[in-house]
């Protein structure tokens, strides 16, 4: 399309298509009258269409009766190509036949008109048709640039999207980032405080164990004077009833034991105030070099007693490289993981851990043998607040903040579900990531 101005009071570009130059020249005259319009003529027909689209003339005046070619053929020439489609054609021909002009109109004229007319009727005709097709590409353009600012507008409407999309995922992992730094600070906080009573009842309890092995050494040493009495003093007698009362035997051996069993519980105390703070990381909020497995295990002390009463954990690791990572954040993806094995679980079953290096990646794998997920779900799980879970029962924010942690480390998760027999999620982690390479 050319590019002239589209205003409806602009030039009008006219091209005259006829055998005869003397009505080629007496048309000439008659629009010269008029200095907005511009008179072009051809007079090879053959040439008619290409003059045409080199043109792009606002309005074209064919001739009917033209050697070799029909000027209704031109017409639908015109029609049929894009580049001159839209342009107003105006038949002019020395047949007033009625039929004629129905033909000329369903080939797709604009008008008819019998040559030659008066010089005022042709520019008014010639001045309507030019102005209406001028008018025509104004509003054509209006509404290209119409669509092109919808289409933009759209493409725009999309970023916005997936912007706020992003962002409701980074303040997702923020808040869940805040609220473990805070976990870990508690953690950290009550490991510390219960490591202080800890320390002392296990260091009195020690000192107890020997106060009462001395007394029992002294008891051993009464019983060996106490066979060397032969009379049989009430005394005697009396200290003999309360032996038998006490069951002294009994003591001896269960006093041990209890010390035993109190020292075993002091010893799980400790291990898991030592696996909570491994869990916190409350002084490792850097990236660094760790090894996975402590990482697993002490997530799974943390969760211990959750976990024995659901289902029984078996453990398959391989000798694994030092991983770069932030532990917190990682011991965050186990513990999510994790907890929906469990809760996956109805009454009873089995959580399958494993972890190997695989090429470039350690490869940690969490199955269980709960109820699944159904089909039509799981594209749906890493979105930020979609559960699968009964409303109250769930954030939705677990396996969202797994996704984001393992996009941050490089790494990916990945999760296989069939309903009825169990899921299986798949993460990994670049042994070093992107950011230190």
């Amino acid at each position: 399309m050319s590019e002239r101005s589209t205003s409806a009071d602009a030039d009008i570009v006219v091209l005259l298509v006829d055998d005869q130059a003397m009505i080629g020249e007496a048309v000439r005259r008659a629009l010269a009258g008029d200095s907005g319009l511009h008179f072009h003529f051809c007079a090879n027909p053959a040439d008619a269409l290409r003059t045409a689209i080199e043109l792009q003339p606002d309005v074209i005046l064919q001739d009917l009766v033209m050697p070799g070619i029909d000027g209704l053929s031109l017409v639908r020439e015109y029609l049929r190509d894009p580049r001159t489609e839209g342009v107003p054609i105006i038949v002019l021909s020395s047949k007033e036949d009625p039929k004629v002009k129905s033909e000329a109109f369903a080939a797709g004229a604009y008008d008819y008109v019998v040559k030659l007319p008066d010089r005022i009727e042709l520019i008014a005709r010639v001045r309507h048709h030019g102005a209406a097709h001028h008018a025509r590409r104004q509003r054509d353009a209006a509404h290209a640039a119409l669509e092109h600012s919808e289409r933009l507008l759209s493409q725009r409407n999309g970023e916005l999207e997936q912007l706020n999309q992003r962002l409701a995922g980074t303040q997702t992992q923020l808040l869940q980032a805040e609220k473990m730094a805070s976990i870990g600070q508690l953690a950290a906080g009550v490991a510390h405080e219960i490591n202080n009573p800890i320390g002392f009842v296990r260091s009195n309890l020690g000192s107890l164990k020997r106060y009462v092995d001395s007394l029992l050494r002294l008891i051993d040493s009464y019983e060996l004077l106490e066979d060397t009495i032969k009379d049989q003093r009430p005394e005697l007698q009396e200290l003999r009833a309360v032996r038998e009362d006490i069951n002294l035997l009994f003591l001896r051996e269960d006093v041990e034991a209890l010390f035993n069993e109190t020292l075993d519980g002091i010893a799980r105390v400790i291990k898991i105030v030592a696996d909570l703070k491994e869990f916190s990381h409350v002084d490792q909020t850097e990236w660094q070099q760790v090894d996975l497995r402590p990482l697993l295990d002490s997530t799974l002390n943390v969760i211990g007693h959750t976990l024995r009463a659901k289902a029984e954990v078996t453990r398959d690791y391989g000798d694994l490289p030092l991983v770069e990572c932030l532990p917190v954040q990682i011991n965050q993806v186990f513990l999510n993981v994790l907890m929906n094995a469990i809760e996956a679980i109805p009454q009873h079953g089995e959580i399958r851990i494993s972890a190997h290096s695989e090429g470039p990646d350690v490869v940690v794998r969490i199955s269980d043998n709960g109820r699944g997920i159904d089909p039509a779900q799981l594209p749906r799980v890493f979105e930020p607040f979609f559960t699968t879970k009964p409303v109250g029962a769930g954030t939705g924010l677990g396996l969202s903040v797994a996704y984001g942690t393992l996009h941050e480390h490089d790494g990916s998760i990945e999760i296989q579900s069939q309903p009825g027999v169990g899921t299986e999620v798949t993460l990994r982690l670049p042994v070093r990531a992107k950011r230190f390479l």
